[in-house]
């Protein structure tokens, strides 16, 4: 349906070795009849909900933070390994109950650096949909994954790749090309990286959804068109994005806009709270 292709690496902005690299990129999709107003920050990359921080190293003053309205689809390139986990109140893969507007999600705090996670839209609470293995153990092969089902033989010519670089300055960064592609009227992701040695494209993340365009209704209006957008979170982190020929192919649509202004949702969209039964 459609291709957006940035070009996308990172490299330290400071000195200090008490920051670790982090956090991360987010492309996201979201509905073309709206607006987004930017989503949490930190380990949320923009684009989840957020609680946690929202001043760092200056008292830390704690918020809410909502995530991007009539959000479609979210995939972090994720090099501290937050955007995974549900850490300042993000879900995670399951949510195991709803209850009084509060939604109860399985816990995880494993951090899973250098990887990319997908997360679903507002109507699924922003959810995990998928995560990568470490991109430096790639290639993969053998048997299907075990939380996913997705063939690791589908990633048996993908090379290692590290999201993070370490550089003297902007002039020796190493540009790495990155192709999302969306498929079957929204149904399959495709993340894929050029090998810059052959000029190939490997995938590093296929997932296929539930759902597709038009089929997801919100309370507004069902998604059937969608605007892309991109973010950056750093939070307490120290490192620099670098993104140059960000292109996005696709069928154009004149979709007009319901809400012509960027806001902030008024209140907060979902309460999550963790549940200690969850195997």
């Amino acid at each position: 349906m459609a291709t957006i292709t940035p070009t996308l690496t990172t490299f330290p902005g400071g000195t200090s070795a008490a920051y670790e690299p982090g956090d991360g990129v987010c492309l996201f999709f979201y509905d073309a009849k709206g607006e987004f107003y930017p989503a949490g920050i930190g380990s949320a990359l923009g684009y989840t909900m957020y609680t946690g921080p929202v001043v760092f190293n200056a008292g830390g003053e704690e918020g809410t933070i909502n995530g991007i309205p009539r959000a479609y689809l979210g995939i972090g390139f994720d090099v501290k390994g937050n955007f995974s986990t549900t850490n300042n109140s993000k879900t995670g893969p399951k949510i195991v109950g709803t209850e009084n507007s509060v939604l109860t999600s399985c816990p995880v705090t494993t951090l899973t650096p250098n990887t990319i996670t997908t997360r679903g839209g507002e109507l699924s609470a922003y959810k995990v949909v998928g995560t990568t293995p470490n991109l430096s153990t790639y290639p993969l092969s053998g048997s299907p994954d075990e939380t996913y089902g997705e063939p690791n033989t589908w990633y048996k010519d993908s090379p290692s790749k590290t999201l993070h670089q370490s550089v003297a300055s902007r002039d020796d960064i190493e540009f790495t090309r990155v192709k999302v592609i969306i498929q079957n009227k929204g149904k399959r992701i495709r993340v894929e990286m050029k090998d810059n040695t052959t000029g190939k494209y490997h995938p590093y993340q296929i997932i296929d959804l539930d759902s597709g365009l038009g089929e997801r209704l919100l309370p507004y209006q069902g998604i059937t068109t969608l605007r892309a957008g991109l973010a950056f979170s750093t939070s307490n982190s120290v490192m620099n994005c670098e993104i140059k020929n960000f292109s996005s192919y696709g069928v154009y649509s004149n979709t007009e806009k319901t809400q012509g202004y960027i806001q902030p949702q008024s209140t907060s969209k979902y309460r999550v709270a963790l549940s200690a039964d969850c195997p």
